[in-house]
């Protein structure tokens, strides 16, 4: 599927919920990467995600946009906060250019 001029997080982290055959809403947090705030709003719209849920510590807008760190960052940031809240499952997401789409459900391990 192509989501030209949205980006593809969207997408990719639902497809990423249903792969793993886990309900999106059970997801404790949301990490999207996006350059653009027009973008988050739409994935944010679209998935139906509570403003607690999505990038609680602030995405790529408010963290910068670190050449080839954004995974990590994103990882290390979802990680924290899962720890921070006791929860157990949460997702990142980039969107890319060209209808590139990445997404990655992270199970915290007490």
């Amino acid at each position: 599927m192509t989501y030209q001029g949205v980006g593809t997080g969207g997408p990719a982290d639902s497809e990423g919920a249903h792969v793993r055959r886990r309900p999106r809403q059970r997801h404790a947090l949301r990490n999207f990467a996006e350059a653009f705030a027009a973008t988050c709003l739409k994935f944010q719209r679209d998935l139906k995600i509570d403003d607690a849920r999505l990038n609680p510590n602030g995405g790529t807008l408010a963290m910068g946009h670190a050449f080839a760190a954004t995974g990590p960052i994103l990882a290390a940031n979802c990680l924290g906060e899962l720890e921070r809240r006791g929860e157990r499952f949460g997702v990142i997401a980039v969107s890319g250019a060209a209808g590139l789409g990445s997404a990655t459900v992270l199970e915290r391990i007490a």
